[in-house]
């Protein structure tokens, strides 16, 4: 995965549910985010543990993160192109 998707994924839960709610996802994710640049490759398993941390944290499944994702991507980045 790209960068921009983790990013995307920070911008979408700190927009929706807020900063102490992304700490939490970053905590449980067990990740550090420092995206330089937003078209570099990261890890994919980054992607996915992010995932998984926002499915448990926000008490959703992961296809309904994914789904939010999705919805978030087209409404919110890809009107930006």
């Amino acid at each position: 995965m790209y960068g921009i998707i983790n990013s995307t994924i920070e911008s979408l839960v700190t927009e929706n549910y807020g900063e102490a709610v992304w700490n939490k996802v970053k905590n449980k994710s067990e990740e550090e985010l420092d995206i330089k640049d937003l078209q570099i490759p990261d890890d994919d398993m980054r992607t996915f543990r992010l995932a998984i941390a926002t499915a448990e944290v926000l008490g959703i499944s992961i296809n309904e993160v994914l789904f939010k994702f999705g919805e978030y991507w087209v409404i919110s980045i890809g009107l930006q192109y």
